[in-house]
C-alpha cells in the first residue's frame, strides 16, 4: 500500500544515507548467516546506482512507481533475499526471506513504526487532522489497539461478523441477478460499494436494515471519493507532496478536496450511526461505545475504518473473482464443494481461495517497519531506525516457498491428514497479507469473513466468465490494482 510513501520518503522514515555498492549476490531463499557474526550494513548487497538519485533511473526504466514490485522482484533475483537500495531520497532494506520477514516482526518493538504516504501526513499536519488507528503511534496507538483487539480479534469474532457479511453478500447477488445480459458493469465501483456497505452493517448490527436507506443516502458518493484518494496519492509517488502544494499543482488541490469530502462524509455517517444506537444495539459500534473510549476517538477510528474498507477488501475480492473466472476448472470444483457445505466459514477450500488470491495479488505488496533498535536481519547488522520493506510480491511467487508459484491453486493450502502440513506450501510465512505481530491488520477477521461469504454467495448462484482478452497485470496506485478494468459475465447456475 505504501509504495508512494517509500518513493517519497513518507512519514517517520529517517534521513537517507548513500548506499555502498556491493557485487555480493545471494540465491533465493538464502542470505541468512545466523551461524556467523553479523556483517556490517555496508556489506549488504546493493545495486549499482548514481549519486543523489540512487537507482531511480533503473526504476523509471522498469516502468516507474506502478512497477515498483517488479523492479524489486528483479533486484531480489539479482542480489538475493536481502538487499539494500536507494530509490530517490529513500534508503531501505528489502527482505523476501520468510524467516527474516518473521524475524522483522519479532524485532518491531512495543510501538511498531511503519511508513505512511507523504500526502496523507502532510494533509493531517496542515489541517490539524487527528486520524484513527492507522495514523496513531506510541501509547495512544497501544491503548486503542488493545481495545480494538478485544473487539475485533477475539476467537469467535468471525461468527459475530458472519450475519452482516452474509446479508450484504446476498444483497449484492440479488442485484447482480437483475444485471443486463449477466455482464457486471463497473465491477470496481460496485465492489467499493459492497465493501463500504459491509463495514457499515458490521458497525450497526441489527440496526442496519432499519436505517440503511438513510445511511446510504449519506455515503452515496463516498466510494468514488475514496477511490480518488488513492488515485491522487499514487500520482504524487515520484514528486513531493510538499512541492505539489507549494507549486499549487492541480493534483494536490484534487487530493485535498477529495480527503475533505471523504472525512466529512465519514464523520457525518458515524454521528448518525451513534445517534441510532440504543441499549439493545448489537453492532460493533455499540460495543466500542461501551468500552469507555471517548466518543471523539471512536468517531476518528470508525471513520478511518469506513474509508479503509472502501479500497483494500474491494480490490482483494476483485482479484479473487478474476482468478476464479480465469480458472474455470478450479471455479467448478469450489462451487461443487460449497453446495454441500452447510457452514461456508468452515470450508478449508474457500479459505484457500482467499489465501491464494492474496498470495498472488497482495493489496499491499510491501510491508514497512522502522526498526526501533540495532538488530540483525539476514545476517547483517542494521542500525536503529533503519527502514525495512518486506517484499510480499516476491516471497509469494518464489518457487522455494510455493511449488508452481504462478499457478492459482487453492488446494495448496489444504492440510495433509498425516502430519498437518500444507499440501503445497513450503513456508506459509512467505505470504502474510495481513502482516503479523502487534501492528498486524486489525480488520483481518472481518476481511476474511466478508470475502469467504461473498465468494460463496456468488458461486452458489453464478458461473463467472472472464471477458477480458489477454492477461491483466498488477500495477501499484499506493495499493495493487488491475492494469485495466476487470470485466466478467455471470451465468445463473440454476435455471
Amino acid at each position: 500500500m505504501l509504495c508512494a510513501a517509500v518513493l517519497r520518503g513518507g512519514g517517520r522514515a529517517r534521513a537517507p544515507r548513500l548506499p555502498v555498492e556491493s557485487t555480493t549476490s545471494a540465491s533465493s531463499g538464502g542470505g541468512r548467516r545466523a551461524a556467523h557474526a553479523a556483517l556490517a550494513l555496508s556489506d549488504m548487497p546493493t545495486p549499482r546506482g548514481l549519486p543523489v538519485v540512487g537507482t531511480s533511473l533503473a526504476l523509471l526504466w522498469a516502468g516507474s512507481a506502478p512497477r515498483l514490485h517488479e523492479y524489486v522482484d528483479m533486484r531480489h533475483r539479482q542480489l538475493g533475499p536481502v538487499f539494500r537500495d536507494r530509490i530517490g531520497p529513500v534508503s531501505a532494506v528489502f527482505v523476501a526471506d520468510p524467516v527474516e520477514m518473521r524475524r522483522t516482526f519479532g524485532l518491531e518493538g512495543k510501538h511498531p513504526m511503519h511508513v505512511l504516504p507523504e500526502p496523507w501526513i502532510l494533509y493531517n499536519q496542515l489541517y490539524g487532522c487527528k486520524r484513527g488507528l492507522f495514523f496513531m503511534d506510541g501509547e495512544d496507538w497501544l491503548h486503542m489497539r488493545r481495545v480494538l483487539n478485544r473487539l475485533m480479534l477475539k476467537p469467535d469474532q468471525a461468527d459475530v461478523f458472519a450475519a452482516p457479511c452474509r446479508y450484504i453478500a446476498d444483497s449484492l447477488v440479488c442485484k447482480w441477478k437483475s444485471s443486463n445480459a449477466g455482464v457486471v458493469e463497473n465491477l470496481e465501483e460496485q465492489l467499493y460499494k459492497w465493501s463500504l456497505d459491509t463495514m457499515i452493517a458490521v458497525m450497526a448490527g441489527s440496526n442496519y436494515k432499519m436505517h440503511c436507506n438513510k445511511w446510504n443516502a449519506i455515503v452515496q458518493h463516498l466510494p468514488a471519493n475514496i477511490h480518488k484518494i488513492f488515485l491522487e496519492s499514487g500520482r504524487m509517488s515520484l514528486i513531493s507532496a510538499k512541492y505539489a502544494r507549494a507549486c499549487h499543482l492541480p493534483v494536490w488541490k484534487r487530493f485535498v478536496n477529495t480527503v475533505d469530502i471523504s472525512l466529512s462524509t465519514a464523520r457525518t455517517l458515524v454521528l448518525e450511526m451513534i445517534a441510532s444506537c440504543s441499549s439493545s444495539s448489537d453492532g460493533l459500534l455499540s460495543e466500542m461505545l461501551n468500552t469507555g473510549v471517548s466518543e471523539e476517538d471512536i468517531i476518528k477510528v470508525v471513520a478511518d475504518f469506513i474509508i479503509a474498507a472502501g479500497d483494500t477488501t474491494a480490490l482483494s475480492l476483485q482479484w479473487t473473482l478474476y482468478l476464479l473466472a480465469k480458472n474455470l476448472e478450479v471455479q467448478e470444483n469450489i462451487a461443487n464443494e460449497i453446495c454441500e457445505e452447510t457452514n461456508v466459514m468452515q470450508s478449508a477450500l474457500l479459505k484457500g481461495v482467499v489465501r491464494e488470491a492474496l498470495r498472488l495479488y497482495p493489496v499491499a505488496p510491501f510491508l514497512t517497519r522502522i526498526m526501533p533498535e540495532s538488530c540483525v536481519i539476514g545476517g547483517y547488522e542494521l542500525p536503529p531506525f533503519e527502514l525495512v520493506l518486506l517484499s510480499l510480491y516476491t516471497s509469494g511467487r518464489d518457487t522455494v516457498n510455493f511449488p508452481e508459484p504462478e499457478k492459482f491453486w487453492p488446494e495448496r493450502w489444504l492440510r495433509n491428514t498425516s502430519n498437518g502440513s500444507y499440501k503445497a506450501v513450503t513456508n506459509p510465512h512467505a505470504s502474510m497479507p495481513f502482516a503479523m505481530g502487534a501492528r498486524s491488520c486489525i480488520g483481518k477477521k472481518l476481511a476474511e469473513t466478508q470475502m469467504i461469504m461473498t465468494v460463496a454467495s456468488i458461486l452458489k448462484e453464478f458461473k463467472i466468465e472472464l471477458l477480458n482478452v489477454g492477461d491483466i497485470e498488477m500495477v501499484l496506485r499506493l495499493v495493487a490494482v488491475p492494469s485495466k478494468p476487470i470485466q466478467i459475465r455471470l451465468t445463473p447456475r440454476h435455471k
